[in-house]
């Protein structure tokens, strides 16, 4: 049984892969990542770069273009509208000689039953629609933004005591081994200390994995997806016996 024992401990030790010190998250457009600090500013720059990124706020913005758009159509079509065509040419009958004409015409819609008015009350109120939406996804962005923002940091402050709680559990296990070994404890208490350890294992590597969730979060928020896992945990590697 002190054999089995021996044996398993370092192997559930060194099941626990500790990530090694990395870069930021978002290190090309997102803001280096100070968890410390005035979060508020931090939290400001990843906004801007998430309304700047994020595809639905840009097709929410180009929508709100597209009104706007259709709103000057509507309000040029209620005016005065003028044109004019130039034409010439050459002739050799009744007589020979440059021919150039000229016609202006001028338009102007006195009476359509309130058809130019009425579209352009709905391109106005389509414009104020886009306004709508576009503000509520913003809004949606910063209250997504801020939550992975303080989620990310709340998971690297638990890393540390996780860690800790971890070496301090294969600590009492060395020494639990060896007291047993020399024969001054007993194997209850080896057995104890190892079920300690392999829980503070558990915790540790449920640290990481929170961490590493909390940030794919932030960079999904952020509207850069495609450079989840760039971050790392800051702790180190736990000691392995």
């Amino acid at each position: 049984l002190t054999a089995d024992i021996t044996a398993s401990a370092p192997a559930a030790a060194s099941a626990v892969a500790s990530p090694t010190q990395g870069g930021s998250a978002i290190a090309a457009e997102r803001p280096a990542l100070s968890l410390t600090g005035d979060s508020s500013a931090a939290i400001g720059q990843l906004l801007q770069v998430a309304y700047r990124l994020r595809p639905d706020v840009a097709q929410a913005r180009q929508s709100l273009e597209v009104a706007k758009t259709s709103v000057r159509l509507r309000q040029t079509n209620a005016g005065l509208q003028v044109s004019a065509d130039v034409g010439a040419g050459y002739q050799v009958t009744p007589s020979v000689g440059n021919n150039r004409q000229v016609n202006i015409s001028a338009t102007y819609p006195l009476f359509d039953g309130g058809l130019v008015r009425s579209q352009r009350r709905e391109a106005q109120a389509g414009v104020r629609g886009s306004e709508a939406q576009l503000l509520g996804l913003e809004q949606q962005v910063a209250v997504e933004v801020e939550q992975s923002f303080r989620s990310l940091a709340l998971a690297r402050a638990t890393l540390p005591a996780a860690l800790s709680a971890q070496t301090a559990a294969q600590t009492n296990y060395e020494a639990a081994l060896e007291s047993q070994r020399e024969g001054v404890g007993s194997i209850v208490e080896v057995i104890t200390a190892q079920t300690a350890l392999v829980q503070a294992q558990t915790s540790y590597v449920q640290a990481v994995y929170t961490f590493y969730s909390a940030d794919a979060a932030l960079a999904r928020a952020v509207g850069q997806a495609d450079r989840i896992g760039q971050n790392t945990p800051t702790a180190p590697a736990a000691p392995i016996p």
